[in-house]
């Protein structure tokens, strides 16, 4: 048995900060003595909501008690033996043993499972809560200080919207009161606050938006402690009539420049459809965002689309590896077809001579083989199955739809696979590889290399003097997705990889081949990691 003996008394007086106590868990005991003027000891012991728990007491002129919050909790004690089932989850449960003499108290039942925290308290990269669907969470507050949990949803104008939130079982806490709050995309208060009438009651929380879009329900505790919880969420029907976007070009015209953006509807509306679409311009690896607009469009009754002009500013304001990046930001009468369209990346005064100098070179809808020789060039691929070389220099490839081969050649490239099963072929530079929206084949070849695979299966190819890559995007959960490490003689397989060439270093892995070169895998957990990621 695990076994705790005090060096002097253990804590008999209750507080939130709870120090100088004892901790005891199932299948184990804890040990002290009472007598004198010591008022009695404190076990402190976290129990699991509505589950059992047996304690036996040994020693003589001793006895026990349980106190919830530093009150008698009402257990049934008979004898030596006391019983007790939690009425809410709480690190807060004490045992009390008073008397005079040496004692022993050993615990069974269910041990409760602590659960992290899922959310850091902040609308910044919160969550998303899948209506329909539970996500547990905790609140991390203290004993005077509090803390809010945000989750982000997707809200269709006219329809209503359920939430329900309640005690979870485990002691982290307790829910003391479950409250809810909606807020808009803003993080402003949309509709009222609904609480619990006692301390462990939860929250019931109804909304029927007007506008689709994205809404933040916010979620703490009546008297702002700690407290572990369950959000439940539900709905209505969905709407059938969806509206999506069908294209984003960008055009150029006396110095300045405009998106078009189509807004398609799946039936024509018997009325007026109203909304507003956002355009983000962005650099071509989506890292830095260089301006937003807003505009309000009308969908006509009767009518399956809309062409919706958006000004975004001079033509100076964008580089030529500018991609502008639109969504349906709300709308009324309709829903929204969940995602977002990005356009190709902005050009200007195309031309489809290649030189040794800086080219801007675009094919056509057939099958083409563009070689872009020396210089900065920008080759597109547009249609059908393309074969596209940039040569020396610092290229951009875009394959655009159909099944591609991209090769960067010798400077820094970047080469974007768009839509079809794409082969990306860095070169010998530091280079950028972008799959796109299906199963692509990535190999970044010699130079320190950043790849992202995008939305498919894809597969991740490394051999020889490879560099130092980084893999963003690379889903550990996602069967079909591997990396390729055939070619990496020095790493024989699974067992020789996990004990000798992978690590966790923070919130990344790194693989290392023992020669100077090595794969970082971001934002990637170890732990999921297994032979099925790898082709050996």
């Amino acid at each position: 048995m695990y076994q705790l003996t005090e060096d002097g008394d253990w804590t008999n007086d209750f507080d939130y900060t709870q120090t100088n106590v004892a901790d005891i868990q199932p299948g184990h005991s804890v040990s002290g003595t009472v007598g004198g003027a010591d008022a009695g000891d404190l076990i402190r012991v976290s129990l699991a909501y509505d589950q059992p728990y047996t304690f036996t007491l040994e020693g003589d002129g001793v006895s026990f008690e349980m106190l919830d919050d530093g009150t008698d909790a009402g257990a049934t004690i008979d004898g030596n033996t006391m019983t007790y089932t939690a009425e809410h989850p709480s690190d807060y449960y004490n045992i009390r043993v008073t008397g005079s003499g040496s004692y022993t108290v050993t615990m069974q039942g269910l041990p409760a499972d602590y659960l992290e925290d899922e959310d850091a308290g902040d609308m910044s990269g919160a969550p998303t809560l899948e209506i329909g669907s539970s996500i547990t969470g905790v609140i991390n507050g203290s004993a005077r200080t509090g803390e809010t949990d945000y989750y982000a949803f997707h809200a269709i104008g006219g329809m209503d919207y359920g939430f329900s939130m309640a005690q979870a079982d485990s002691p982290f806490g307790a829910t003391s009161g479950g409250w809810l709050e909606i807020l808009d995309a803003d993080g402003e208060p949309v509709d009222g606050v609904s609480g619990g009438a006692s301390a462990w009651d939860g929250s019931v929380k109804t909304f029927s938006p007007e506008l689709s879009g994205t809404y933040y329900l916010a979620a703490w505790t009546y008297f702002g402690y700690s407290g572990a919880y369950t959000i439940s969420s539900y709905t209505d029907a969905a709407p059938t009539n969806l509206a999506s976007l069908g294209t984003i070009s960008a055009t150029e015209s006396g110095g300045s420049t405009m998106v078009t953006l189509r807004v398609d509807i799946a039936e024509a509306p018997e009325s007026d459809i109203t909304g507003t679409v956002s355009v983000t311009a962005v650099d071509a690896d989506y890292s830095k965002t260089v301006n937003s607009f807003d505009a309000a469009f009308t969908l006509e009754a009767g009518q399956t689309y809309v062409n919706v002009t958006v000004p975004v500013g001079s033509s100076a304001d964008y580089s030529e590896d500018t991609i502008f990046v639109g969504d349906i930001a709300e709308i009324r009468g309709a829903g929204i077809d969940q995602g977002f369209l990005a356009s190709e990346s902005f050009v200007s005064e195309l031309s489809n001579t290649p030189t040794a100098g800086d080219d801007v070179l675009v094919g056509t809808d057939g099958k083409d083989r563009i070689l872009g020789l020396a210089g900065d060039d920008e080759i597109s691929g547009l249609g059908r199955r393309d074969t596209l070389k940039g040569g020396a220099g610092r290229d951009t490839l875009d394959g655009d739809t159909g099944n591609d081969k991209l090769l960067g050649g010798t400077g820094r490239d970047k080469l974007f696979g768009g839509d079809g099963d794409d082969k990306l072929l860095g070169g010998g530079a530091r280079d950028r590889l972008f799959g796109g929206s299906d199963a692509d084949i990535l190999d970044g070849q010699g130079g320190n290399d950043i790849l992202t695979g995008g939305r498919g299966l894809d597969v991740f190819v490394f051999s020889g003097d490879f560099g130092n890559d980084k893999i963003r995007d690379f889903n550990a959960t996602r069967n079909g997705e591997d990396i390729d490490l055939s070619g990496v003689e020095s790493i024989t397989g699974m067992r020789d990889l996990r004990n000798n060439h992978m690590s966790q270093e923070g919130d990344d892995v790194l693989i290392q081949d023992g020669n100077g070169n090595s794969i970082t895998l971001l934002d990637v957990d170890i732990a999921d990691l297994g032979v099925g990621d790898f082709i050996f």
